[in-house]
């Protein structure tokens, strides 16, 4: 696995590294001071299977970060690191393509959980967040042991899991239907039967709801 740490510190990327090379096997870890750098690193042709991206950085808004390393990114995962403990916050980096939200000042164990949650492909979002979207806290616990998305929605079709775990990327229709071979109508019938599955009304609270299952979408 190739993981890509893009923070303006330097001590919390190397300590991030050592503990991303005790818990994933075989790890690549490269390192980026900021979102600028990061995005050369992708134009380049270097691809990363996830990316851990620093909020705040003085070199570009969070927001505009996201996006544009979303963008460069179509194939990999990025999750946000923050201290920002906004549930507003957490929602839109969901809603423009965030695979999950770690809080910098989550302990060191709960950074490990974190991590080996992500790594295993599974979503991590924190309780706080699920508070604020109506859902129930424990998806930290649920998320403990991953599962396939067959194996808790049964009634999916293999499309429409397949359908489900581009949206949990951060794909947006567009990609999702290119890189499946379908339409963009196509997608969005899919979409609507997931929602159903998941008694969910949209792509954000789909998310929080793979999140708290433990679904692996990687």
């Amino acid at each position: 696995m190739k993981i890509l740490i893009v923070d303006d510190h330097a001590l919390f990327r190397t300590g991030l590294g050592l503990l991303l090379s005790q818990l994933v096997p075989y790890v690549q870890v490269s390192q980026a001071s900021n979102a600028a750098q990061a995005l050369a690193m992708l134009s380049t042709g270097n691809h990363f299977d996830l990316v851990l991206l620093d909020w705040h950085m003085p070199s570009m808004p969070g927001m505009d970060a996201l996006l544009a390393i979303r963008e460069a990114l179509p194939h990999g995962r990025v999750v946000v690191v923050s201290g920002e403990q906004s549930p507003a916050i957490i929602r839109a980096c969901v809603d423009n393509g965030a695979a999950g939200f770690i809080p910098k000042d989550s302990s060191t164990d709960q950074l490990t959980a974190a991590i080996r949650v992500i790594t295993d492909g599974g979503i991590f979002l924190p309780s706080l967040a699920q508070f604020a979207m109506g859902q129930a806290s424990h998806g930290t616990e649920a998320a403990a042991q991953m599962h396939s998305v067959g194996e808790i929605f049964p009634s999916l079709t293999a499309r429409q899991s397949d359908v489900l775990r581009c949206m949990a990327r951060g794909l947006p229709n567009k990609l999702i239907a290119r890189e499946l071979g379908i339409t963009e109508d196509t997608v969005k019938q899919h979409l609507s039967a997931v929602y159903q599955a998941l008694a969910v009304h949209n792509r954000t609270e789909a998310v929080y709801a793979i999140s708290q299952r433990g679904i692996r979408i990687a």
